[in-house]
């Protein structure tokens, strides 16, 4: 677990023995007032060396609110001239 703070801003991240990031929690306010955010990672998948979470979960007060679920990640592909002209 690491704490983080940046100019008052405070989260905590939970690290994996491998290095990525496995959840963060941080509190902020929203609609309803003050709120605890957790945001869960998993799946993460090397592209082009890069290491990105294939899935996402958000929670607020414990209840979930969204869910992310990449299918495909394609790092540095070629860009085909013609789009910017």
């Amino acid at each position: 677990m690491v704490d983080v703070n940046a100019d008052g801003a405070s989260t905590r991240w939970w690290i994996g023995p491998d290095g990525t990031l496995l959840q963060d929690e941080r509190s902020a306010s929203g609609p309803r007032g003050p709120e605890k955010f957790i945001t869960k990672y998993s799946r993460w998948t090397d592209s082009g060396g890069l290491k990105y979470p294939m899935r996402q979960e958000l929670f607020s007060n414990g209840a979930e609110q969204s869910m992310t679920i990449v299918d495909l990640l394609e790092v540095n592909q070629p860009v085909d001239p013609k789009l910017f002209e």
